[in-house]
This record gives C-alpha cells, structure tokens and sequence, in this order.
C-alpha cells in the first residue's frame, strides 16, 4: 500500500502531466488550424455550391471521389501541407461545406441496410428537418443527443447503432432527449461544447496552479 507522501507525490505528477497533454493537444490543433486556414484561403474561403463561408462549417472536398484512397496514402495535415507546397494537383480538390459535403458523400450508396432504415423511421419521427435551420435533404440530417450523450448512449448498446435506433424509436422520452440537426450544425455543436470544456479545464489549471 502506498504511503500518503507517495499518493500526494503521485497526485501532483498526474496533475502536472494532464496540463501538459492538454497544452500540448491544444498546441496541436492550433497548428492544424493554422494550415488548414491558409489551404481554406487558397480556394476562396467558401463553399463551392451554395456559398457558405464559415470556416469552421467548410471541408476539402476530392472532386474525383478518390478521398479515401487519397488518406491511406497520408494524413489530412500532410495534405494540406503538400497542397501549399504545390506539391499535388490542386484541380482535384474544392470546399464544400459540411452539408453539401455530406449530401454528395450520401449520394454514393443505396441505403437499404437496417440501419438506414431504422434511421430513416427516426428522423420521421422526429419531425425530418434540422431543428436549427430547417434544412430537409435526407443526406445532411443526423440525430442528435440533445444532452451531448451519444457516446455514452451507443457504447450502452456495445457500440450498435441498429440497436441504438431501435432503442430511441421506443423510448417514450424521445421527443425530449433526441433531436435532427443537418450535419453542419450537429459539428459546430460539437465544436462549440469542445471550447467550453477546453476552457473549463485551462480554469481548473489555473486555479490548481494559483
């Protein structure tokens, strides 16, 4: 059993490390941001088909739809890098943002698995537009957590989203605990919550440092 002055020993090293990771993490990001930024730049800073130009709500899009070859190949960072390098062919690539990106990615397969169906049930019933903007297209509607528990909720059922479904359509609390976003306001959702618990964490560091 381990003394109190190595437990307190032990508390302080954790402590200490967790900033540090988490300093480092948030380094990290900002990096990324900061080339993604300049790539963003590079092609106009907008989406390509309906003009929206948030940056925090834009991809890069692989007009070939060769993207996941393209990744396997290397990461999105290195990407970036080598498009301001110059170093692929920059004809292959445009902004889209997520909801444009998401329709044409879905455009792609047939939706017939339970699954799709069962999501398609869910969305029914939960009224068939984003609760934010009102948006119908099937292939940017997701279901939402409105409580930011879906991890949680779909590691319950060992990380089934069939069975995740089927769980929702029944539960006689749905209306309060789920919702429909379109893919570009379910991401700046999780983006938002993201900077609250960074900033959240950067205060619980500062106190435990004072």
């Amino acid at each position: 059993m381990r003394t109190r002055e190595e437990i307190l020993i032990y508390q302080k090293w954790y402590r200490e490390n967790k900033r540090d990771k988490r300093k480092h993490n948030a380094d990290g990001r900002k990096r990324h941001e900061e080339v993604r930024n300049k790539v963003f730049t590079l092609y106009g800073t907008k989406c390509s088909i309906c003009n929206y130009d948030e940056i925090r709500g834009l991809e890069l899009d692989h007009l070939n739809d060769d993207g996941a070859i393209e990744r396997r190949k290397y990461q999105q960072k290195s990407l970036y890098v080598k498009i301001l390098k110059n170093e692929v062919d920059l004809n292959r690539y445009q902004l889209l943002c997520i909801n444009c990106h998401a329709n044409k990615t879905w455009g792609h397969f047939s939706h017939t698995s339970d699954t799709s169906v069962l999501k398609g049930r869910l969305l029914n019933a939960l009224g068939n537009e984003c609760t934010v903007c009102k948006e119908t297209r099937r292939g940017v509607l997701q279901i939402d957590h409105i409580f930011g528990n879906g991890s949680q909720h779909l590691k319950s059922f060992g990380r089934s989203v069939c069975r995740m479904y089927k769980n929702m359509l029944i539960d006689p609390e749905r209306d309060s605990k789920y919702q429909v976003l379109c893919a570009l306001h379910n991401r700046l959702k999780f983006y938002n919550n993201t900077a609250r618990q960074e900033s959240l964490e950067l205060l619980s560091d500062a106190l435990e440092v004072a």
